[in-house]
């Protein structure tokens, strides 16, 4: 980090605050693979705005610290990602036929996004609050 005088509360508040829009950044993604299928599915979508309306993204926090980012939404979401329903049952013919995976494709990049952003701003936090004190040779190694 450029300013290493930040305190570890602040440093840690910021990289909250990353957190919260990598959620509310990956929410927008889901809600743009929801609009991107198929007609008949987004004039369903449309007709039913429940899904739609229901995606919502959580930070939880325990203890002071970031603890959990979750997604939810409406139950008909699985029913699209696996393509059951309406008659359909799982991992039958028709199913497969209908999958309109909306979560996988988007998750899996975000996860890997949030992965390299924690695995940087820690690195950043601890490699700040480490010092090395070895008297009369090293005072401090940043």
């Amino acid at each position: 980090m450029a300013n290493e005088n930040i305190r570890l509360g602040d440093r840690l508040e910021a990289m909250d605050k990353e957190v919260r829009g990598w959620a509310r950044l990956t929410k927008q993604k889901l809600l743009f693979k929801l609009a991107s299928l198929n007609l008949e599915e987004r004039i369903r979508l449309t007709n039913d705005l429940r899904l739609k309306k229901s995606v919502r993204d959580y930070v939880r926090k325990k203890g002071g610290e970031l603890d959990a980012v979750a997604f939810s939404f409406a139950r008909q979401g699985i029913f699209i990602e696996h393509g059951v329903g309406r008659g359909r049952p799982v991992r039958s013919a028709q199913a497969e036929a209908n999958k309109q995976p909306w979560l996988k494709p988007v998750l899996s990049a975000s996860i890997e996004d949030l992965a390299n952003l924690l695995a940087d701003e820690y690195a950043d936090i601890a490699a700040a609050e480490v010092k090395i004190n070895i008297p009369g040779i090293i005072t401090t190694i940043k």
